[in-house]
């Protein structure tokens, strides 16, 4: 009984220790992990791609526009899981791809092109 009592304190304790903001990234859900104090990461389908900002569509969560800079790190995801990505630039995203973009608030600070290119789903094969 004081086991159950001890983590329920506990966790009402982290819950107020987290307040709103830390409630947002909470609320993103899986694939919305958090990287770091204050960022997160979207996974998506780019919709628009400008020199300063990347759009994405994403089923939880809408659409997603960020900002990018010269400051933003650009990755191909590696093939296997344990192997580093290859670097990539602003050229290589594209709309239809599907990205993983690391932020801070509505600043890209990496995006990550994921495998499977575009589209998703069972029959579907990159051309």
């Amino acid at each position: 009984m004081r086991i159950i009592r001890s983590t329920a304190i506990a966790g009402l304790a982290v819950v107020l220790a987290l307040g709103v903001g830390g409630a947002d990234v909470l609320a993103k859900g899986k694939g919305n992990k958090g990287g770091g104090q204050g960022s997160t990461v979207a996974r998506g389908t780019v919709t628009a791609v400008d020199p300063g900002s990347i759009t994405i569509q994403s089923k939880k969560l809408g659409s997603q526009t960020f900002t990018i800079n010269a400051s933003t790190v650009y990755k191909k995801a590696a093939g296997k899981k344990g192997q580093s990505g290859t670097t990539a630039t602003l050229a290589d995203v594209k709309k239809g791809k599907r990205v993983a973009i690391k932020s801070s608030g509505d600043q890209a600070t990496k995006v990550t092109i994921l495998k499977g290119g575009k589209g998703r789903g069972k029959g579907k094969t990159n051309k």
